[in-house]
């Protein structure tokens, strides 16, 4: 039996992950798994009497969510910022149950998408101020793509996509 497919869209907050993945999926026809989806459903929980640690098990709960996936043979696209020392041993664990292939999105301006993007969510001046300085810090963590000994096709999100949606398909069915 075949292994299934796991798509990784990775790149900094604000390079155009999100809607990259979902484009993906459609094309491939397969399920998107979206990061910022199980962090909403942590906050929710959370923000109505949930034991606040679970804020900080977003990235166990995702993995997870693609370990039993994949482990059943469910093909996936899953978007999210992959940090260095964070995140290698849980894609690597992954790597014996599908064919991974790391889809790296770059943005000249993501930090600029980023915040337009928390200003149109309702975030305070203050907050945007603390997001921004934090992205400013660990943007050298997540504008290359980790070495997860699986191929990799760099996008380039500023103005529709380079390379062409169609190439980066072609390239994840090689």
């Amino acid at each position: 039996m075949g292994l299934p497919l796991l798509v990784l869209v990775s790149g900094a907050p604000g390079s155009g992950k999100t809607t990259l993945a979902q484009e993906l999926s459609k094309r491939l026809g397969v399920f998107h798994l979206n990061r910022d989806e199980i962090w909403a459903g942590l906050r929710f929980t959370v923000e109505r009497g949930g034991d606040p640690s679970l804020a900080r098990r977003g990235v166990v709960a995702e993995y997870g969510v693609l370990e039993h996936l994949l482990a059943v043979g469910v093909s996936v696209v899953a978007d999210g910022t992959l940090y260095a020392g964070d995140f290698e041993a849980h894609v690597w664990r992954l790597r014996d149950l599908a064919n991974v292939v790391n889809v790296h999105c770059r943005a000249t301006d993501s930090i600029g998408r980023d915040s337009a993007r928390q200003a149109d969510l309702g975030w305070s001046d203050d907050d945007l101020a603390k997001r921004r300085e934090r992205l400013e810090t660990i943007r050298s963590q997540v504008t290359e793509p980790l070495d997860l000994g699986c191929p990799v096709i760099e996008v380039e999100t500023d103005e529709g996509y380079v390379p062409p949606l169609n190439e980066v398909v072609d390239r994840i069915l090689q």
